[in-house]
């Protein structure tokens, strides 16, 4: 059968981006030149300035390419997940859900972290890009969190509440933990202790073990957390 336009330009376009992942990651942001990722992906060096424009505009397109599966919106702000964590009843349960799929997001960028160091500390017009994707991250840890804050009593003010969200879930702090050998729910795991601590303590142990077993029911690392719950009370 016989594709259509569209299908073609689509496929080439996945095509660029595939082939910018490997090169972004294989020789940084400086040696992953267009005419390279251009003959990699088998177009023209024009093709690529045509539909990115830039290579800061195509690292962009190529962190939203690889942090979305293919039926989801490139905005994190879009996704089904996101909206459903708005939706949560439970401020507990939302730190949960937070932690489970913004750690997701993490692992698929954590490869590309290195090259966006590079590319913001020598293209301006990178820097730029970045500037942009940390102020939407921001505000979606603010919509989170004021959501979080109408559930239940934060112990912070929101902007600070938002910073630890930030640092906790963050690339670098991902991969220096992933670097140092720890597993991707071990992460997840301390990720939601820490932010669930800092943000809605509770007045006991016993509380805290009751709540947090609520909140993970169905995550990936729930098991951990009733672990750890486990062993703090004995």
């Amino acid at each position: 059968m016989k594709r259509s336009r569209t299908e073609k330009t689509a496929d080439n376009r996945r095509r660029m981006l595939d082939a910018a992942l490997d090169s972004f990651v294989q020789s940084g942001y400086h040696g992953a030149t267009m005419a390279a990722i251009a003959k990699r992906a088998a177009v023209a060096e024009p093709t690529m300035y045509f539909t990115f424009h830039s290579k800061a505009e195509l690292l962009q397109e190529v962190l939203a390419h690889v942090s979305a599966t293919a039926d989801e919106p490139a905005m994190i702000e879009r996704r089904p997940w996101f909206l459903a964590i708005l939706d949560e009843p439970d401020a507990r349960r939302m730190v949960a859900l937070v932690v489970e799929h913004g750690t997701n997001v993490l692992q698929s960028l954590a490869p590309l972290e290195p090259t966006m160091r590079q590319a913001a500390a020598i293209d301006p017009a990178a820097a730029g890009v970045f500037a942009d994707i940390d102020h939407r991250r921001r505000e979606a840890f603010t919509r989170i969190v004021t959501a979080a804050g109408l559930r239940a009593p934060l112990a912070l003010p929101i902007p600070r509440a938002v910073d630890i969200i930030d640092v906790v879930q963050s690339a670098p702090t991902f991969n220096a933990y992933r670097a140092r050998g720890w597993q991707l729910v071990e992460f997840k795991a301390w990720s939601f202790h820490v932010l669930t601590e800092c943000l809605l303590p509770l007045p006991t142990r016993a509380a805290t073990r009751a709540a947090d077993a609520a909140a993970t029911v169905g995550v990936t690392f729930s098991d951990l957390v009733e672990r750890d719950g486990q062993a703090a009370a004995t």
